[in-house]
């Protein structure tokens, strides 16, 4: 880990990669949407989403960014 101070240096001077999922009904006529619990879009419906972790894939990010936000275990394509 790198300490605090830094981080943020990191994140105000690089680009931080990360994933948005839309995840849709087996049919694709429904879209899952979240209701925001906290700032800044508190009371907003949103998709999840997040940082991708240095040596993760993008789909693997999708994997557990879905389980550790909604609970749940995707398949991703």
């Amino acid at each position: 880990m790198i300490p605090e101070d830094i981080y943020k240096t990191v994140l105000d001077k690089m680009p931080v990669a990360t994933v948005d999922l839309i995840i849709l009904s087996p049919d694709n006529t429904k879209t899952l949407l979240f209701l925001r619990k906290n700032k800044p879009a508190k009371g907003f419906y949103y998709t999840i989403g997040g940082r991708i972790i240095k040596g993760e894939s993008p789909e693997d990010a999708i994997i557990r960014i879905a389980d550790t936000e909604a609970g749940l275990n995707l398949n991703v394509k």
